[in-house]
């Protein structure tokens, strides 16, 4: 994906910022919720960021937005984890195993109503990737986050594009707290250490759709769907 970050910058705030400006505004009588400014802010943090060391400011003001979306317990919408491969543009805390470089494309896919999630994360571009597949379900009937989950491994495998794949042994069970989820970005926190030891306890994730990151030339890759 050759777009520039300013592209994507640019793809987003057509989409984004029109909370705030456009006709979306009038979804909010009251003008957006602290929680959607707040989500918006990070949203551009991490699109105009992405791919790139942020400034030790910059991180400062991500870790502040992220605990202000923690602290605001938004309603958990199932559809936040019923669409397509989400990619991860900002991480904090011990990094996890798979994460190989800061340009890595990585990211996960949920599919809620299934009961299952797809974890994605490439070793040299979508030609050779790491895709995980695990059964997924909910640990608690909150309606609201924070809310947790369980992922059960099932199968691992180096893919090697469409071509064939390689069985590579990784099984455990891990556990996802998500700490914020609207229709364009999820927070995730690993509460605890994966059985596998791939993620450690207090790994925090930002995850964006791949349309808003890349715009919209962007295509799922067709990796996942062997």
């Amino acid at each position: 994906m050759a777009e520039s970050s300013s592209a994507r910058g640019g793809a987003l705030r057509l989409t984004v910022l029109g909370l705030l400006t456009g006709p979306a505004r009038g979804f909010f009588p009251l003008g957006p919720s602290p929680a959607v400014r707040a989500s918006v802010a990070l949203q551009r943090q991490l699109v105009e960021g992405y791919g790139r060391p942020l400034a030790e400011g910059a991180r400062a003001e991500v870790d502040d937005l992220i605990e202000e979306l923690r602290a605001a317990r938004v309603r958990f919408d199932p559809r936040v984890l019923s669409d397509g491969l989400w990619y991860v543009a900002y991480m904090a805390g011990p990094q996890p195993r798979w994460k190989l470089g800061r340009t890595q494309l990585a990211g996960q896919r949920y599919q809620l109503r299934e009961g299952r999630t797809t974890n994605y994360a490439e070793i040299v571009g979508s030609a050779l990737c790491l895709v995980v597949e695990a059964d997924l379900r909910a640990l608690d009937g909150a309606s609201s986050c924070p809310k947790d989950f369980e992922l059960a491994v099932t199968s691992a495998s180096v893919r090697f594009g469409t071509l064939g794949a390689l069985t590579v042994p990784i099984r455990g069970r891990g556990r996802a707290r998500l700490l914020f989820g609207d229709e364009r970005l999820r927070i995730f926190l690993s509460p605890k250490e994966s059985e596998s030891g791939w993620e450690q306890d207090g790994l925090v994730v930002c995850q964006l759709p791949g349309l808003a990151l890349f715009g919209e030339e962007w295509r799922q890759t067709a990796a996942l769907d062997q």
